[in-house]
């Protein structure tokens, strides 16, 4: 497999669809959720825009850490679904550079690293005014079917 195989918008939307029905982070008619909507880049990745509104704020003006591990972890669990992968998050670490100013759109991405059979290891960046302000990597786990929605 490699990082660009099969990848199309409309997989990515099925996948998501059938895998992320209710999702906090993607599902398109959750009225609290952030409703982030990715889009296939050219490296084999994903990307989204986030408008970083103030009810996702921790300290005054500035994004809750919380929020932009969420995001970074949807970018590369998107990533996946543009692939038709299906994977629970097994670790995740993130570093955060700079804080993300509330009020101004920032670009979350992710792109896929290698894969070892069901584990995936996947790379993100969180960027604002054209800095990156926040990074991610973590390993994924291949979700069985009879076990989805629990940790690995």
């Amino acid at each position: 497999m490699t990082a660009r195989s099969a990848q199309t918008p409309e997989l990515l939307r099925l996948t998501r669809r059938r895998e992320h029905p209710r999702c906090i982070a993607c599902a398109p008619e959750l009225s609290h959720g952030l409703r982030l909507l990715f889009h296939p880049a050219p490296d084999g990745g994903v990307a989204a825009t986030f408008d970083c509104p103030a009810s996702a704020q921790g300290y005054d003006g500035i994004l809750h850490g919380g929020v932009i591990a969420l995001l970074l972890d949807s970018a590369m669990t998107h990533c996946l679904f543009a692939h038709a992968i299906p994977a629970l998050t097994a670790e995740l670490t993130v570093r955060y550079r700079e804080s993300v100013a509330i009020g101004q759109p920032a670009r979350v991405s992710a792109r896929l690293l290698r894969r070892a059979g069901k584990a995936f290891r996947l790379e993100a960046e969180l960027r604002q005014a054209d800095r990156i302000r926040a990074t991610a990597q973590a390993t994924f786990i291949a979700a069985p079917a009879a076990q989805k929605g629990t940790a690995p």
